[in-house]
């Protein structure tokens, strides 16, 4: 499938969400580090390098125009760090190595859209020196999941109380990772993976 083909597919799956600009043809210059080939952006997440910053800080620029544009659309990452997401992006450039980080970007876009914060709302923090700070939807839409999946039982509220820490720790243990009761990228990760 030719890099026209992904566009064009890419442009359809999103355009009742984004009203989409560039000249009479579609065609836009791409700025700084979003030119960049795949080949050295995975070579650069790998390494965890200087240059993988300015790839994670364009990336950041790029969600946050996006979020702006998108209709509907408050946060397209309302919990993933930006390494996760960069690691998601070496995954689709590990698969169309003939992208630049712009185009993985988009399709990073269309897999995000679907979970996105549809608007904003209050912070709720979680953990000692609030280790963790997450939007009140996203801390219902874990609870959801962790209910959808056996863990939790209690109301699908904004607190994240004793239940909720338990039933993390119980999920922690069931992907074996580090039974802290905290929602990490790992954790989170894992679960809204499976449950969507």
């Amino acid at each position: 499938m030719s890099l026209k083909a992904i566009a064009v597919g890419f442009i359809w799956a999103i355009a009742p969400f984004f009203a989409l600009a560039g000249d009479e043809t579609g065609a836009f210059a791409i700025k700084g580090a979003g030119a960049a080939t795949c080949s050295k952006v995975i070579k650069s997440i790998d390494e965890r390098d200087n240059i993988s910053l300015a790839y994670g800080g364009w990336l950041e620029g790029y969600l946050t125009a996006s979020n702006l544009h998108l209709k509907e659309t408050f946060d397209l990452a309302p919990w993933q760090s930006t390494y996760l997401l960069l690691k998601v992006v070496e995954s689709i450039c590990t698969k169309k190595p003939d992208m630049n980080l712009q185009q993985a970007a988009n399709k990073l876009i269309g897999e995000l859209v679907n979970q996105r914060l549809v608007t904003g709302g209050k912070f709720v923090q979680i953990g000692d020196g609030a280790t963790y700070v997450f939007q009140e939807e996203v801390i219902i839409r874990m609870k959801q999941a962790l209910k959808d999946k056996g863990f939790y039982s209690g109301e699908l509220n904004a607190q994240y109380d004793d239940a909720t820490k338990a039933a993390v720790a119980s999920f922690q243990k069931s992907i074996h990772d580090e039974e802290t009761g905290l929602p990490g990228q790992k954790t989170l990760l894992y679960l809204f993976q499976e449950s969507n």
